[in-house]
């Protein structure tokens, strides 16, 4: 019989280190911006969320005033999703 966890391992919460990095970078770029663009500064703060499923690297959800982010991919390529989190913050303001 065949482990299939050692082969496909179930994929925890993601390392709390790098999650706190994708958070820090969301501020900064959601300060710089609230600096750059005036019509944003009266914005509120949109939601940062995560997911782990998909090829799409971020998603502004418009409606829900939300910028999710995936984790996943965030893990493979920290700085492709640190240019998705301005991309995202861009799309939602």
């Amino acid at each position: 019989m065949v482990d299939t966890l050692s082969i496909f391992p179930i994929m925890d919460d993601m390392n709390p280190t790098i999650r706190a990095e994708m958070t820090a970078e969301f501020q900064r770029v959601e300060a710089l911006a609230r600096e750059l663009f005036p019509q944003y500064r009266t914005a509120r703060v949109p939601r940062l969320t995560f997911f782990i499923k998909g090829r799409n690297a971020g998603v502004a959800k418009l409606g829900d005033w939300e910028v999710s982010i995936n984790e996943y991919l965030g893990a493979q390529n920290r700085e492709m999703i640190f240019n998705t989190i301005s991309h995202e913050i861009a799309s939602v303001s």
